[in-house]
């Protein structure tokens, strides 16, 4: 498969934006639309929320970020120890092979061992220093790196380190969505690192009813004042699409 756009440009507007396109990974031609709201639908490509741009079909319910739209089909990743390019690939099921996460959304496959890593983790292991929305400073990953991940509290084997401070995070935990949807609420949960309230009954879980630590990570939506485990939130299979179009 050649280094080449993942979708053909059919009508452009007079920005040049590609305004409709055929992506090789869906069957119709997709349409480029605005954010929305309240728009309730997730990425195909990353099972994300949509809060920016998006193509749409207007024939099945499929949905796909700007950014996932343009993904490569083929992808070098200076981590793979096997070196050889990764293709973009859908629709199978497999377990990443750096986060384990289960997922069947966006991934890449070597093209020579056929190990299958997923999206969120071909991104963040992106060559150089990382940017954490919930961190003013770099960070670095170090594959062996023994620590305290500053999300969840757990020990790390390999990690995103600050140069500057002492913050750590697991690679799990720095692919971590910002923003979910989930039943329990509404609106769209936010991530928040840290909850200043002291006021005890604030510290539990508004889907399992347990106790939360008010130092780990959790999701949270503002307007209803709904707390989550991040755990709770995600579930056990959160890049696992229930349905393949």
């Amino acid at each position: 498969m050649p280094y080449e756009s993942s979708f053909t440009v059919l009508e452009s507007n007079d920005a040049g934006e590609a305004t409709k396109i055929k992506h090789f990974k869906h069957i119709h031609n997709l349409m480029l639309s605005p954010f929305v709201e309240r728009n309730v639908n997730g990425c195909d490509g990353c099972l994300l929320p949509i809060l920016g741009p998006f193509y749409s079909c207007s024939f099945c319910d499929f949905f796909l970020h700007k950014a996932c739209a343009e993904l490569p089909k083929m992808k070098d990743v200076w981590h793979h120890l096997c070196q050889k390019p990764l293709a973009l690939i859908s629709d199978r099921v497999f377990r990443c092979r750096e986060c384990l996460n289960v997922c069947n959304a966006f991934a890449y496959e070597c093209c020579g061992c056929k190990a299958k890593k997923c999206l969120q983790c071909v991104l963040a292991l992106t060559p150089g220093p990382r940017i954490c929305l919930k961190h003013e400073h770099p960070l670095f990953y170090y594959r062996y790196y023994n620590g305290k991940c500053n999300a969840c509290g757990y020990t790390t084997k390999a990690a995103f380190r600050c140069k500057v401070c002492n913050f750590v995070l697991h690679l799990g935990c720095f692919s971590l969505p910002i923003t979910v949807h989930h039943k329990c609420d509404e609106h769209i949960l936010s991530l928040i690192d840290h909850d200043d309230n002291s006021y005890s009954e604030r510290h539990y879980c508004d889907i399992c009813e347990e106790s939360r630590d008010s130092n780990s990570w959790f999701y949270h939506c503002a307007k209803c004042d709904t707390f989550a485990h991040v755990d709770c939130v995600l579930g056990k299979y959160p890049f696992v699409k229930l349905q393949i179009i």
